[in-house]
């Protein structure tokens, strides 16, 4: 089966912002045309990205689509986002059924799972994946293919049926992690945008370097904390790759794409000092084998309260820089958030990542509802102290 996939326009209500660096691509549409391939599929990808020479956002979109649905003759189309993403997907789905309204399209991402019912009433694409979409891709584009109409029996999506949307059951238990092929970039002219759009990068993941080539990597899906601001309070458990699964796909990358900058995009990449140990072990065994010449990035979490010891390993692995999601600097806001977050450990990652001259970012959110003039005032001062 032909199967077109559409990568959101990531500023589309503004041309004049919707530059993308490898830095920001949704990894998701990667591994989604990875598992498709496997499974037999032909994939075709539309990058709507880096575009120029329109008048405006829609007329992009509408004539790339437009030309890629005619050049491509597509029996599937996946697309999907987040709740930013909402216009683009809305008239991306019109330009879609104005071209031809028999080409079923599928969405995914974070705007389905987080509303399902809403999403899909409103937008009304044909299926709905809701979590993970790897297995469940492969088995409805297979009954599509094979003309089979009984869309029950596939976990985690929402199909119309008679007008009305089906929610099938939901299941969490996900393939092994590790089992997973790995990304596939090629449809989505990954090369130029590393060759060429690596500058356009988060300042803090492309300095260390004066042409810098960004890889990005995934090594963990989920969350083991329950904060209250974030979505991962529902859903699949906390899965890590192992060590030697990462290294395969670094190696793997790095001999395509010749990277030397990797992003790891994993929001508590660290999440204890073992696993970071374990992994600056073994990458400084690897690049001194095969020569890889990088410098990469993590986050974590505080409670990983990593010490002078792991952090001088993982300088001498080619790291430059970790952050922590601090989110605040009242202790009140904190315990609302339920983020167990230690301001004290906080303190001393500065001081120890001063020390060791490795990077040390933070984020922060203001709003919780908690929060009031003098929890802000904490933050800020917080933030001025250090």
């Amino acid at each position: 089966m032909r199967i077109l996939l559409i990568i959101p326009a990531k500023s589309y209500t503004n041309l004049n912002f919707s530059i993308m660096s490898n830095n920001d691509f949704p990894v998701g549409f990667a591994y989604i045309s990875s598992v498709l391939r496997n499974a037999g599929h032909k994939i075709y990808g539309l990058n709507l990205n880096n575009i120029y020479g329109y008048n405006s956002s829609f007329e992009m979109i509408n004539d790339q689509i437009i030309k890629s649905i005619e050049e491509n003759q597509p029996e599937l189309i996946g697309i999907g986002g987040l709740c930013i993403d909402y216009k683009f997907i809305k008239d991306a789905i019109f330009i879609i059924r104005k071209i031809n309204p028999d080409i079923p399209v599928v969405l995914g991402g974070g705007i389905v799972n987080n509303d399902a019912e809403f999403i899909l009433d409103s937008l009304r694409p044909d299926f709905g994946i809701i979590g993970e979409a790897e297995e469940a891709i492969v088995k409805l584009a297979d009954k599509i293919e094979n003309n089979d109409l009984n869309f029950s029996d596939i976990s985690n999506i929402g199909f119309f049926q008679n007008g009305k949307l089906e929610l099938t059951d939901k299941n969490y238990k996900y393939i092994d992690i590790n089992a997973l092929p790995y990304p596939d970039y090629e449809p989505f002219n990954i090369s130029e945008m590393i060759e060429n759009y690596s500058l356009n990068a988060f300042y803090l993941h492309r300095y260390p370097r004066k042409k810098p080539r960004i890889m990005t990597i995934v090594t963990a899906r989920s969350c083991p904390f329950s904060c209250t601001f974030c979505v991962h309070t529902h859903g699949s458990k906390y899965r890590a790759r192992s060590i030697d699964n990462i290294m395969s796909e670094i190696k793997y990358m790095y001999d395509k794409y010749q990277f030397n900058i990797l992003v790891m995009m994993d929001e508590l990449f660290a999440v204890n000092k073992n696993r970071l140990n374990l992994f600056c072990t073994e990458l400084i065994a690897q690049k001194e084998k095969f020569g890889w010449d990088f410098n990469w990035y993590f986050q974590t979490h505080s409670s990983a309260a990593l010490t002078e010891k792991e952090l001088k390993l993982a300088k001498q692995s080619g790291c430059y820089l970790f952050s922590y999601g601090i989110e605040s600097g009242s202790e009140t806001v904190l315990k609302s958030m339920n983020k167990k977050n230690k301001l004290s450990v906080i303190s001393e990652a500065f001081d120890i990542a001063s020390k060791v001259k490795i990077g040390f970012g933070g984020n922060f959110i203001f709003g919780d509802v908690a929060e009031t003039e003098n929890t802000i005032t904490e933050t800020l001062d917080f933030v001025n102290k250090h």
